[in-house]
């Protein structure tokens, strides 16, 4: 029988995500409803308190932002409520499904897509904040994300 190579870490660690949603198990409510992503919000929010106070959300209105990992879409959120022109990418097609039917319940609007932040799908200086926040401990490259974050990150971002 051929020896098969097991497949790359990358594609390992998209499978793990798109198994586990993080998080998922606070709520009650069936994953995607609005009050799933109302649970996520608070949860999020009184667990990390802090985030409030070191992020100012609202003050990037109009500017282009970048939540690397943007998981089920909490954070990003808060970007767009704000005024952000926001994109959100991650690993998980599950992930960033979610983040899309979040922004749909509260009638908002982002770009998302699906990507690897080790090997960002954008070109250099694109945006003026890059987010990453819960990211780096889970990826096998931290190197590699932190230097993709800066090549996508505008001069003086």
């Amino acid at each position: 029988m051929p020896d098969r190579a097991a497949p790359p870490l990358s594609a390992r660690v998209r499978a793990y995500w798109n198994r586990r949603i993080h998080d998922l198990e606070i709520s009650s409510h069936p994953p995607g409803s609005a009050g799933f992503f109302a649970d996520l919000d608070e949860y999020h929010f009184d667990k990390l308190h802090h985030l409030l106070e070191l992020v100012e959300f609202d003050g990037y209105a109009g500017r282009r932002v970048l939540d690397v990992g943007c998981g089920t879409g909490v954070d990003l959120v808060r970007f767009v409520r704000g005024g952000a022109v926001a994109t959100g990418v991650d690993l998980a097609d599950s992930s960033v499904a979610l983040a899309r039917e979040n922004l749909r319940h509260q009638s908002l609007s982002a770009t998302l897509c699906v990507g690897d932040g080790e090997r960002l799908p954008f070109p250099d200086d694109t945006f003026e904040f890059v987010y990453a926040h819960g990211v780096v401990q889970y990826t096998a490259g931290d190197r590699a994300l932190v230097d993709e974050c800066r090549r996508v990150l505008k001069p003086g971002g």
